[in-house]
Order: C-alpha cells, then sequence, then structure tokens
C-alpha cells in the first residue's frame, strides 16, 4: 500500500502543483504587497513575530529559534504566500492581529493556540486561503492518486492539523505537538520536530513493513 506522508500545509500545496497543476487552484494569500507591509507594521507595533510560508522557502519578520530566514525586503515574497504563522508571547496581541487579519473575506485564521518552547509559553495564530486548508489539500492528492482513505497517513504537531487527521485513516501526533492532537493521534512519535522525529517514524514504518 502507498502512504501519502503529509507533513504542511505550504508542502503539502507544493506537492499538489507538482503533480499536476489543473488538480487544485493556486490558494495564495490573496494580499497585495502593500496588505503585507500593513500587516507586517502592525505586528512589528504589537511585537508579533511573522513567518511566511511561500511555495519552497520560509521567511521570518525576526527569527527568535533560528529556523528560517530573516526576511529583509517584502518584496522578496512575490505575493506567492500560502500561509502566515504568527508568535507572540502576548494574548491580547495574537487577538488583535487576528481580528485585524478577518476584515479580509477569502483569510481564514485559525484560533489562537498556546504553545511551549524551552518552557516559556507564547502564542500562535496561523493565517491562510480558505481553500487552502491542509484537509482539502489531502482530499485532492487522495482522489488524484486513486488512494482510499484507508491508506493514508498524516503527521501533525498543531491545532491547524486536525482537518488533516480528519482527511487521513492514520494520524500520528509528534512527540511535542499539542496535547489536543495527540489525544487525537493514533500513534505519538518518540521523537520532537528538533530531532528528525518524522523521518525517524517513516524509518521505522518502512523496516516495519519489510
Amino acid at each position: 500500500d502507498r502512504i501519502i506522508f503529509i507533513k504542511s500545509l505550504s508542502y503539502s500545496f507544493s506537492l499538489a502543483i507538482e503533480i499536476n497543476s489543473s488538480i487544485c487552484d493556486k490558494s495564495y494569500l490573496s494580499f497585495t504587497t502593500s496588505d503585507f507591509i500593513s500587516i507586517y507594521k502592525f505586528s512589528l507595533k504589537n511585537n508579533i513575530e511573522l513567518t511566511f510560508n511561500t511555495t519552497y522557502k520560509r521567511f521570518k519578520t525576526f527569527n527568535s529559534r533560528k529556523e528560517a530566514s530573516v526576511i529583509s525586503n517584502l518584496y522578496e515574497l512575490e505575493e506567492n504566500v500560502t500561509q502566515i504563522v504568527a508568535e507572540s508571547n502576548s494574548y491580547k496581541s495574537i487577538k488583535l492581529l487576528r481580528n485585524y487579519i478577518l476584515k479580509y473575506k477569502s483569510i481564514q485564521c485559525s484560533i489562537p493556540i498556546s504553545q511551549q518552547d524551552n518552557n516559556t509559553t507564547y502564542y500562535e495564530l496561523d493565517i491562510y486561503n480558505i481553500k487552502n486548508e491542509k484537509g482539502k489539500v489531502i482530499k485532492i492528492l487522495l482522489d488524484y492518486l486513486k488512494l482510499d482513505k484507508n491508506n493514508s497517513m498524516c503527521i501533525g504537531d498543531g491545532m491547524n492539523d486536525f482537518s488533516m487527521f480528519n482527511a487521513c485513516k492514520y494520524k500520528v501526533a509528534m512527540k511535542n505537538a499539542n496535547n489536543k492532537l495527540k489525544d487525537s493521534a493514533n500513534f505519538i512519535t518518540k521523537y520532537t520536530n528538533e530531532e528528525e522525529g518524522v523521518a525517524r517514524f517513516i524509518n521505522y514504518i518502512i523496516e516495519k513493513n519489510n
């Protein structure tokens, strides 16, 4: 049986485009460069860190955890952003940003969630095109590849992965995943994202089935 391993919204969307550009709308965020600049200024004013996920790259407005390139010019985005992730130590700031973003009718925002990193609590918000939800993209891929849902697996770590969990039969939560997501999982990895947990789990499944 073939298994689809999908880790992130932007990469799952990229995979759909690479298989066949006609099976999925190019569901980028419908922001102009001036919109991005307005959101950036609003976030900067409220001390919110932004991560812009494009089809193949990831940029941050500043980089507290050294996990992506810091963007120096918003024009580098070329308006092909599939997702923005906002992070702040202030729940109030994240709520303000969510209300600011929701004025764009084609944009969906997740409910702000709390995360832990090195014993520090911060709050996270996902911003994405309503057409580009993870679960919707996976259903497109399953249909295109003529795969039954019973032969699919996904791996996630955040609250924005619930739609992906609903679209797949086997649900894997990372060791560092949100507790509510873990409660919905069939499996929980022994390792975190920082410990190559996805690759280790895939290798485990391959070895187990050989």
